[in-house]
């Protein structure tokens, strides 16, 4: 064989070594957890991120949490109010609230409460829970929105407020201590004293759809993802929509999280999706998730992304 063959042999093979180093590096390294692991039930709703980086997540079964190292559950037997939770939230004195199909429970790290509507909860099934800078945890409930600052209730609707629905589908705070709170047809904004509406045109294309997820950026961006139009951005003077004809892929969009780099991860029913201001990404079950139907997002604080599938577990990636 000649020299010459063997150096464009040598050549080719150095290339691809690198090209597929590249390709390994681009993705990262992605984990999966499911029952098998420790995790009490593989169909995920919610994830928190509690101040110790321990990592909680809600399912239809009830709570898991994993410090990295160990799993634990917690059920009804354990003082949750109900087995079938639907959020979770982290306050600021790291206490941990689970809004459940029973009530909304509370756990400290060694006591378990309880609230329903008997202590000032608008209803006992709780779709969604935000904390706002104040340290005022605030529930969405079919019946309205109730807050709670650990002394007193509230519940707004739209009768006693100028809230758009009833029941929101996500709750975001922004830089200011602005809630946001998505709608069937749009978000309202509460400021602590006045109420603003912004319906469909600015939030979504077309026909009116859902708007089901709702995150703050680090510069104040607030993030809107809806049911089958994609995500709208809104930095306090203007709107804008991504969707297909500019970069995103998947328009489905079920939950939003922002990393400590303020890289923008949405989880859909098509895959996970990610922004860094300029271009996307696009990840799916052949890059390493567990699932295509990503529920639910976090980033924790080492900047480890958490994706939790409607049904095959938890899935990693750093």
């Amino acid at each position: 064989m000649k020299q010459s063959n063997i150096w464009l042999i040598f050549m080719k093979s150095c290339l691809i070594f690198l090209a597929l180093t590249s390709h390994v590096a681009a993705q990262g390294k992605w984990l999966t957890y499911t029952t098998e692991d420790g995790l009490v039930d593989n169909r995920i709703r919610s994830i928190a991120v509690d101040k110790n980086n321990t990592k909680w997540f809600a399912t239809y079964l009830g709570v898991s949490s994993f410090d990295g190292i160990t799993w634990k559950t917690y059920t009804s037997q354990n003082g949750l109010a109900n087995d079938n939770v639907n959020a979770v939230a982290v306050d600021a004195d790291n206490v941990k609230w689970f809004g459940t199909y029973g009530g909304v429970s509370s756990f400290d790290g060694t006591t378990w409460k309880t609230y329903t509507e008997d202590d000032g909860l608008a209803y006992h099934i709780v779709q969604t829970i935000s904390v706002d800078r104040d340290n005022v945890k605030w529930f969405s409930t079919y019946r309205g929105i109730t807050t709670f600052d650990g002394v007193s209730w509230k519940t707004f609707t739209t009768e006693n407020s100028g809230i758009l629905d009833n029941m929101a589908y996500a709750i975001g705070v922004d830089l200011h201590n602005e809630k946001w709170f998505s709608g069937y047809d749009g978000v309202s904004r509460f400021d602590g004293e006045s109420w603003e509406i912004f319906t469909d045109k600015p939030v979504v294309t077309g026909k009116v759809y859902y708007v089901w997820a709702m995150a703050v950026d680090n510069d104040n961006v607030r993030w809107f993802g809806t049911f089958n139009r994609g995500v709208t951005a809104f930095d306090g003077n203007k709107w804008k929509i991504y969707n297909n004809e500019n970069g995103l892929n998947f328009l489905f969009i079920n939950s939003i999280a922002v990393g400590p780099d303020n890289m923008k991860w949405l989880g859909t029913d098509e895959g996970v999706a990610c922004f860094d201001g300029t271009t996307w990404r696009h990840f799916t079950a052949r890059d390493g998730l567990a699932d295509n139907t990503v529920r639910a997002v976090a980033v924790d604080k080492d900047n480890v992304k958490w994706f939790g599938t409607f049904r095959d577990g938890i899935t990693s990636y750093k």
